[in-house]
């Protein structure tokens, strides 16, 4: 089932960002139709899709005073579909604006390209700076971005609001302003720790070497699932965690999540993270069920609670 066609915005590309930062992907920005005429701040959601290397980041601005039909996003061509489909069925159930991060592919960019990639955009996104598809007005809350991400996605979302135990040492570096600006993450069909995962499906060896190398020790240590939490003074707030699996993935079974929410509770008491698991809502295999209204909806339900 495809969704009807939300607004178009007109396309956008960005001016580089500073040195500091990492290289830019593509990057996109749609608005629910009813916010053309709002002002005030809500909160962005954000999702971690998979592209090949570009040069450059779009954006999506409103033209003035106009709504116009036809979406258009740079996909890889693997999740060309979720502009019809996935993405206006998150505006329409969220009424939120939608920030779609893409990023690169190992082998050709191994890790930490991808975390990379998505740090540099959320350094964007969390800036105090008015970006070009604002307007006058801030469009949303810089400490209120939810993530989502779908399998490798979901990893990175991990990624980004643990923190590696003390003396192990990561590929990359998640800021605390970006970590402080995350209000909740949204782990769909994921993959949490790599030594776990091979131990499941050998068979993969070949993308999680093509990604992270062969040192099993690296493996251990870029899994979040073995990962510290925040503390309630680092994190400032509680942070929102929804964990989704289909039960008809044919690709991961319930090993990963079990696996990671396990880990997670072990070391939380419930001060930090206000954690919500459902294996049973959404339906389908591993690529289709991203393309589903009915995830958008547990999405959308669960944000009302937020």
């Amino acid at each position: 089932m495809r969704a009807a066609r939300p607004d178009f915005w007109s396309s956008f590309t960005a001016s580089s960002l500073p040195s500091k930062c990492f290289p830019l992907v593509a990057h996109s920005y749609y608005f629910p139709a009813h916010q053309v005429e709002l002002g005030g701040q809500v909160s962005l959601r954000t999702q971690l899709f998979p592209t090949q290397s570009r040069s450059g980041r779009r954006m999506l601005t409103p033209p003035a005073n106009s709504i116009l039909p036809s979406p258009t996003c740079p996909f890889a061509e693997s999740k060309s579909d979720l502009r019809t489909t996935l993405i206006p069925f998150l505006l329409s159930s969220t009424k939120q604006p939608l920030a779609v991060l893409e990023y690169r592919h190992a082998p050709a960019a191994p890790h930490p390209a991808q975390i990379n990639d998505v740090l540099s955009a959320l350094s964007i996104l969390t800036s105090s700076s008015l970006l070009a598809p604002e307007g006058p007005t801030q469009r949303w809350d810089r400490r209120g971005i939810i993530l989502m991400g779908h399998s490798a996605g979901a990893f990175m979302a991990a990624s980004i609001i643990l923190a590696p135990p003390k003396g192990i040492e990561v590929a990359f570096e998640v800021s605390k302003e970006i970590r402080n600006a995350v209000a909740g993450i949204i782990c769909v069909d994921g993959i949490y720790d790599l030594p776990d995962l091979l131990d499941e499906y050998p068979t993969y060896d070949y993308f999680v070497h093509d990604a992270f190398g062969r040192d099993s020790k690296v493996l251990e240590d870029e899994s979040p699932a073995r990962w510290n939490l925040a503390t309630k003074e680092e994190a400032g707030r509680k942070v929102g965690i929804l964990v989704l699996h289909s039960r008809e993935d044919e690709l991961l079974t319930l090993r990963q999540p079990e696996f990671f929410l396990e880990r997670m509770r072990e070391k939380d008491t419930g001060s930090v993270f206000d954690l919500v698991v459902d294996y049973d809502s959404i339906k389908g295999t591993h690529d289709d069920l991203i393309k589903t209204e009915v995830l958008a909806k547990v999405v959308a339900n669960w944000l009302a609670t937020r």
